[in-house]
């Protein structure tokens, strides 16, 4: 539930971390600071915008976190703006967990068409399973407390005491959030170095947009195709963590490089 008390200290904030946030640097526009994500929430529990109208400006967010590392205050901005996003939407429909292909000890959640079991069993000396799943184990129905609720019960039968492992944020928060083990792949790569974490700034012009805009890329396509385009011009080489990131920037015809290519070297 929107926290009026939790949102006011951003409301009349002098948006002290507009140069964290990548939506703000990228689009210019004052709907995209964290600032006036945080109002129209706020606003909306004032009666002073409509539900339509508050969505809008909380649908802008891109849940990179650079807004909450930034804040001085200690305020948990990306968590309450996922809050308030769940409240001013409508609940999502149920997802369709994937079917889980061979036996193992390990559950690898492949996000995309490649198929890394087997290289990981030859990292590991483990057994590993893999699951084709583009939905990030159900990311869209975090917030959304009783869906939620009932999505993390089918997650533990699914997964039946398996380790996951898996090569984007988004299902390790799912997995994290849902109390399963889980590891993210880069665990088994110790080399592995990227460019950039998420939610990573510096305040001089190199690495000042922080995201890609991948979580964007469902309901604000050209909003993340500005940020996809914007983060990769920040590096000569790109390296990422997130194996989700990489095929957004991808799609916008980019060289990137993510821990999936390196563990089927």
């Amino acid at each position: 539930m929107i926290q009026i008390s939790k949102h006011e200290s951003c409301v009349f904030c002098p948006k002290l971390c507009r140069h964290a946030c990548p939506v703000a640097i990228v689009s210019g526009r004052e709907a995209g600071t964290p600032t006036a994500m945080m109002t129209a929430p706020w606003a909306y529990k004032k009666q002073l915008l409509s539900k339509e109208e508050a969505a809008r400006f909380t649908e802008l967010c891109a849940g990179c976190g650079a807004c909450t590392k930034a804040c001085k205050l200690e305020i948990p901005v990306k968590d309450l703006l996922a809050t308030a996003k769940a409240e001013l939407s409508p609940s999502p429909e149920p997802i369709q967990l994937p079917e889980i292909m061979g036996h193992g000890d390990l559950l690898a959640i492949a996000p995309d068409e490649r198929n890394w079991a087997q290289a990981l069993e030859k990292r590991t000396e483990k057994s590993v399973c893999i699951a084709f799943d583009k939905a990030q184990l159900g990311y869209a129905l975090l917030g959304f407390q009783n869906a939620f609720q009932e999505h993390k019960a089918k997650l533990h039968a699914w997964a039946d005491k398996l380790t996951l492992v898996v090569a984007d944020g988004k299902s390790f928060e799912v997995a994290q959030q849902a109390k399963l083990q889980v590891h993210m792949l880069t665990e088994f790569l110790p080399n592995y170095k990227a460019s950039i974490e998420c939610g990573q700034f510096t305040k001089g012009k190199s690495h000042r947009v922080s995201c890609c805009g991948a979580n964007l890329r469902h309901k604000k396509s050209s909003l993340a195709a500005d940020l996809g385009n914007a983060f990769a011009a920040q590096f000569d080489t790109l390296v990422l963590s997130d194996a989700v990131c990489a095929q957004h920037l991808r799609s916008l015809g980019l060289q990137v490089k993510d821990p999936i290519d390196q563990l089927m070297e």
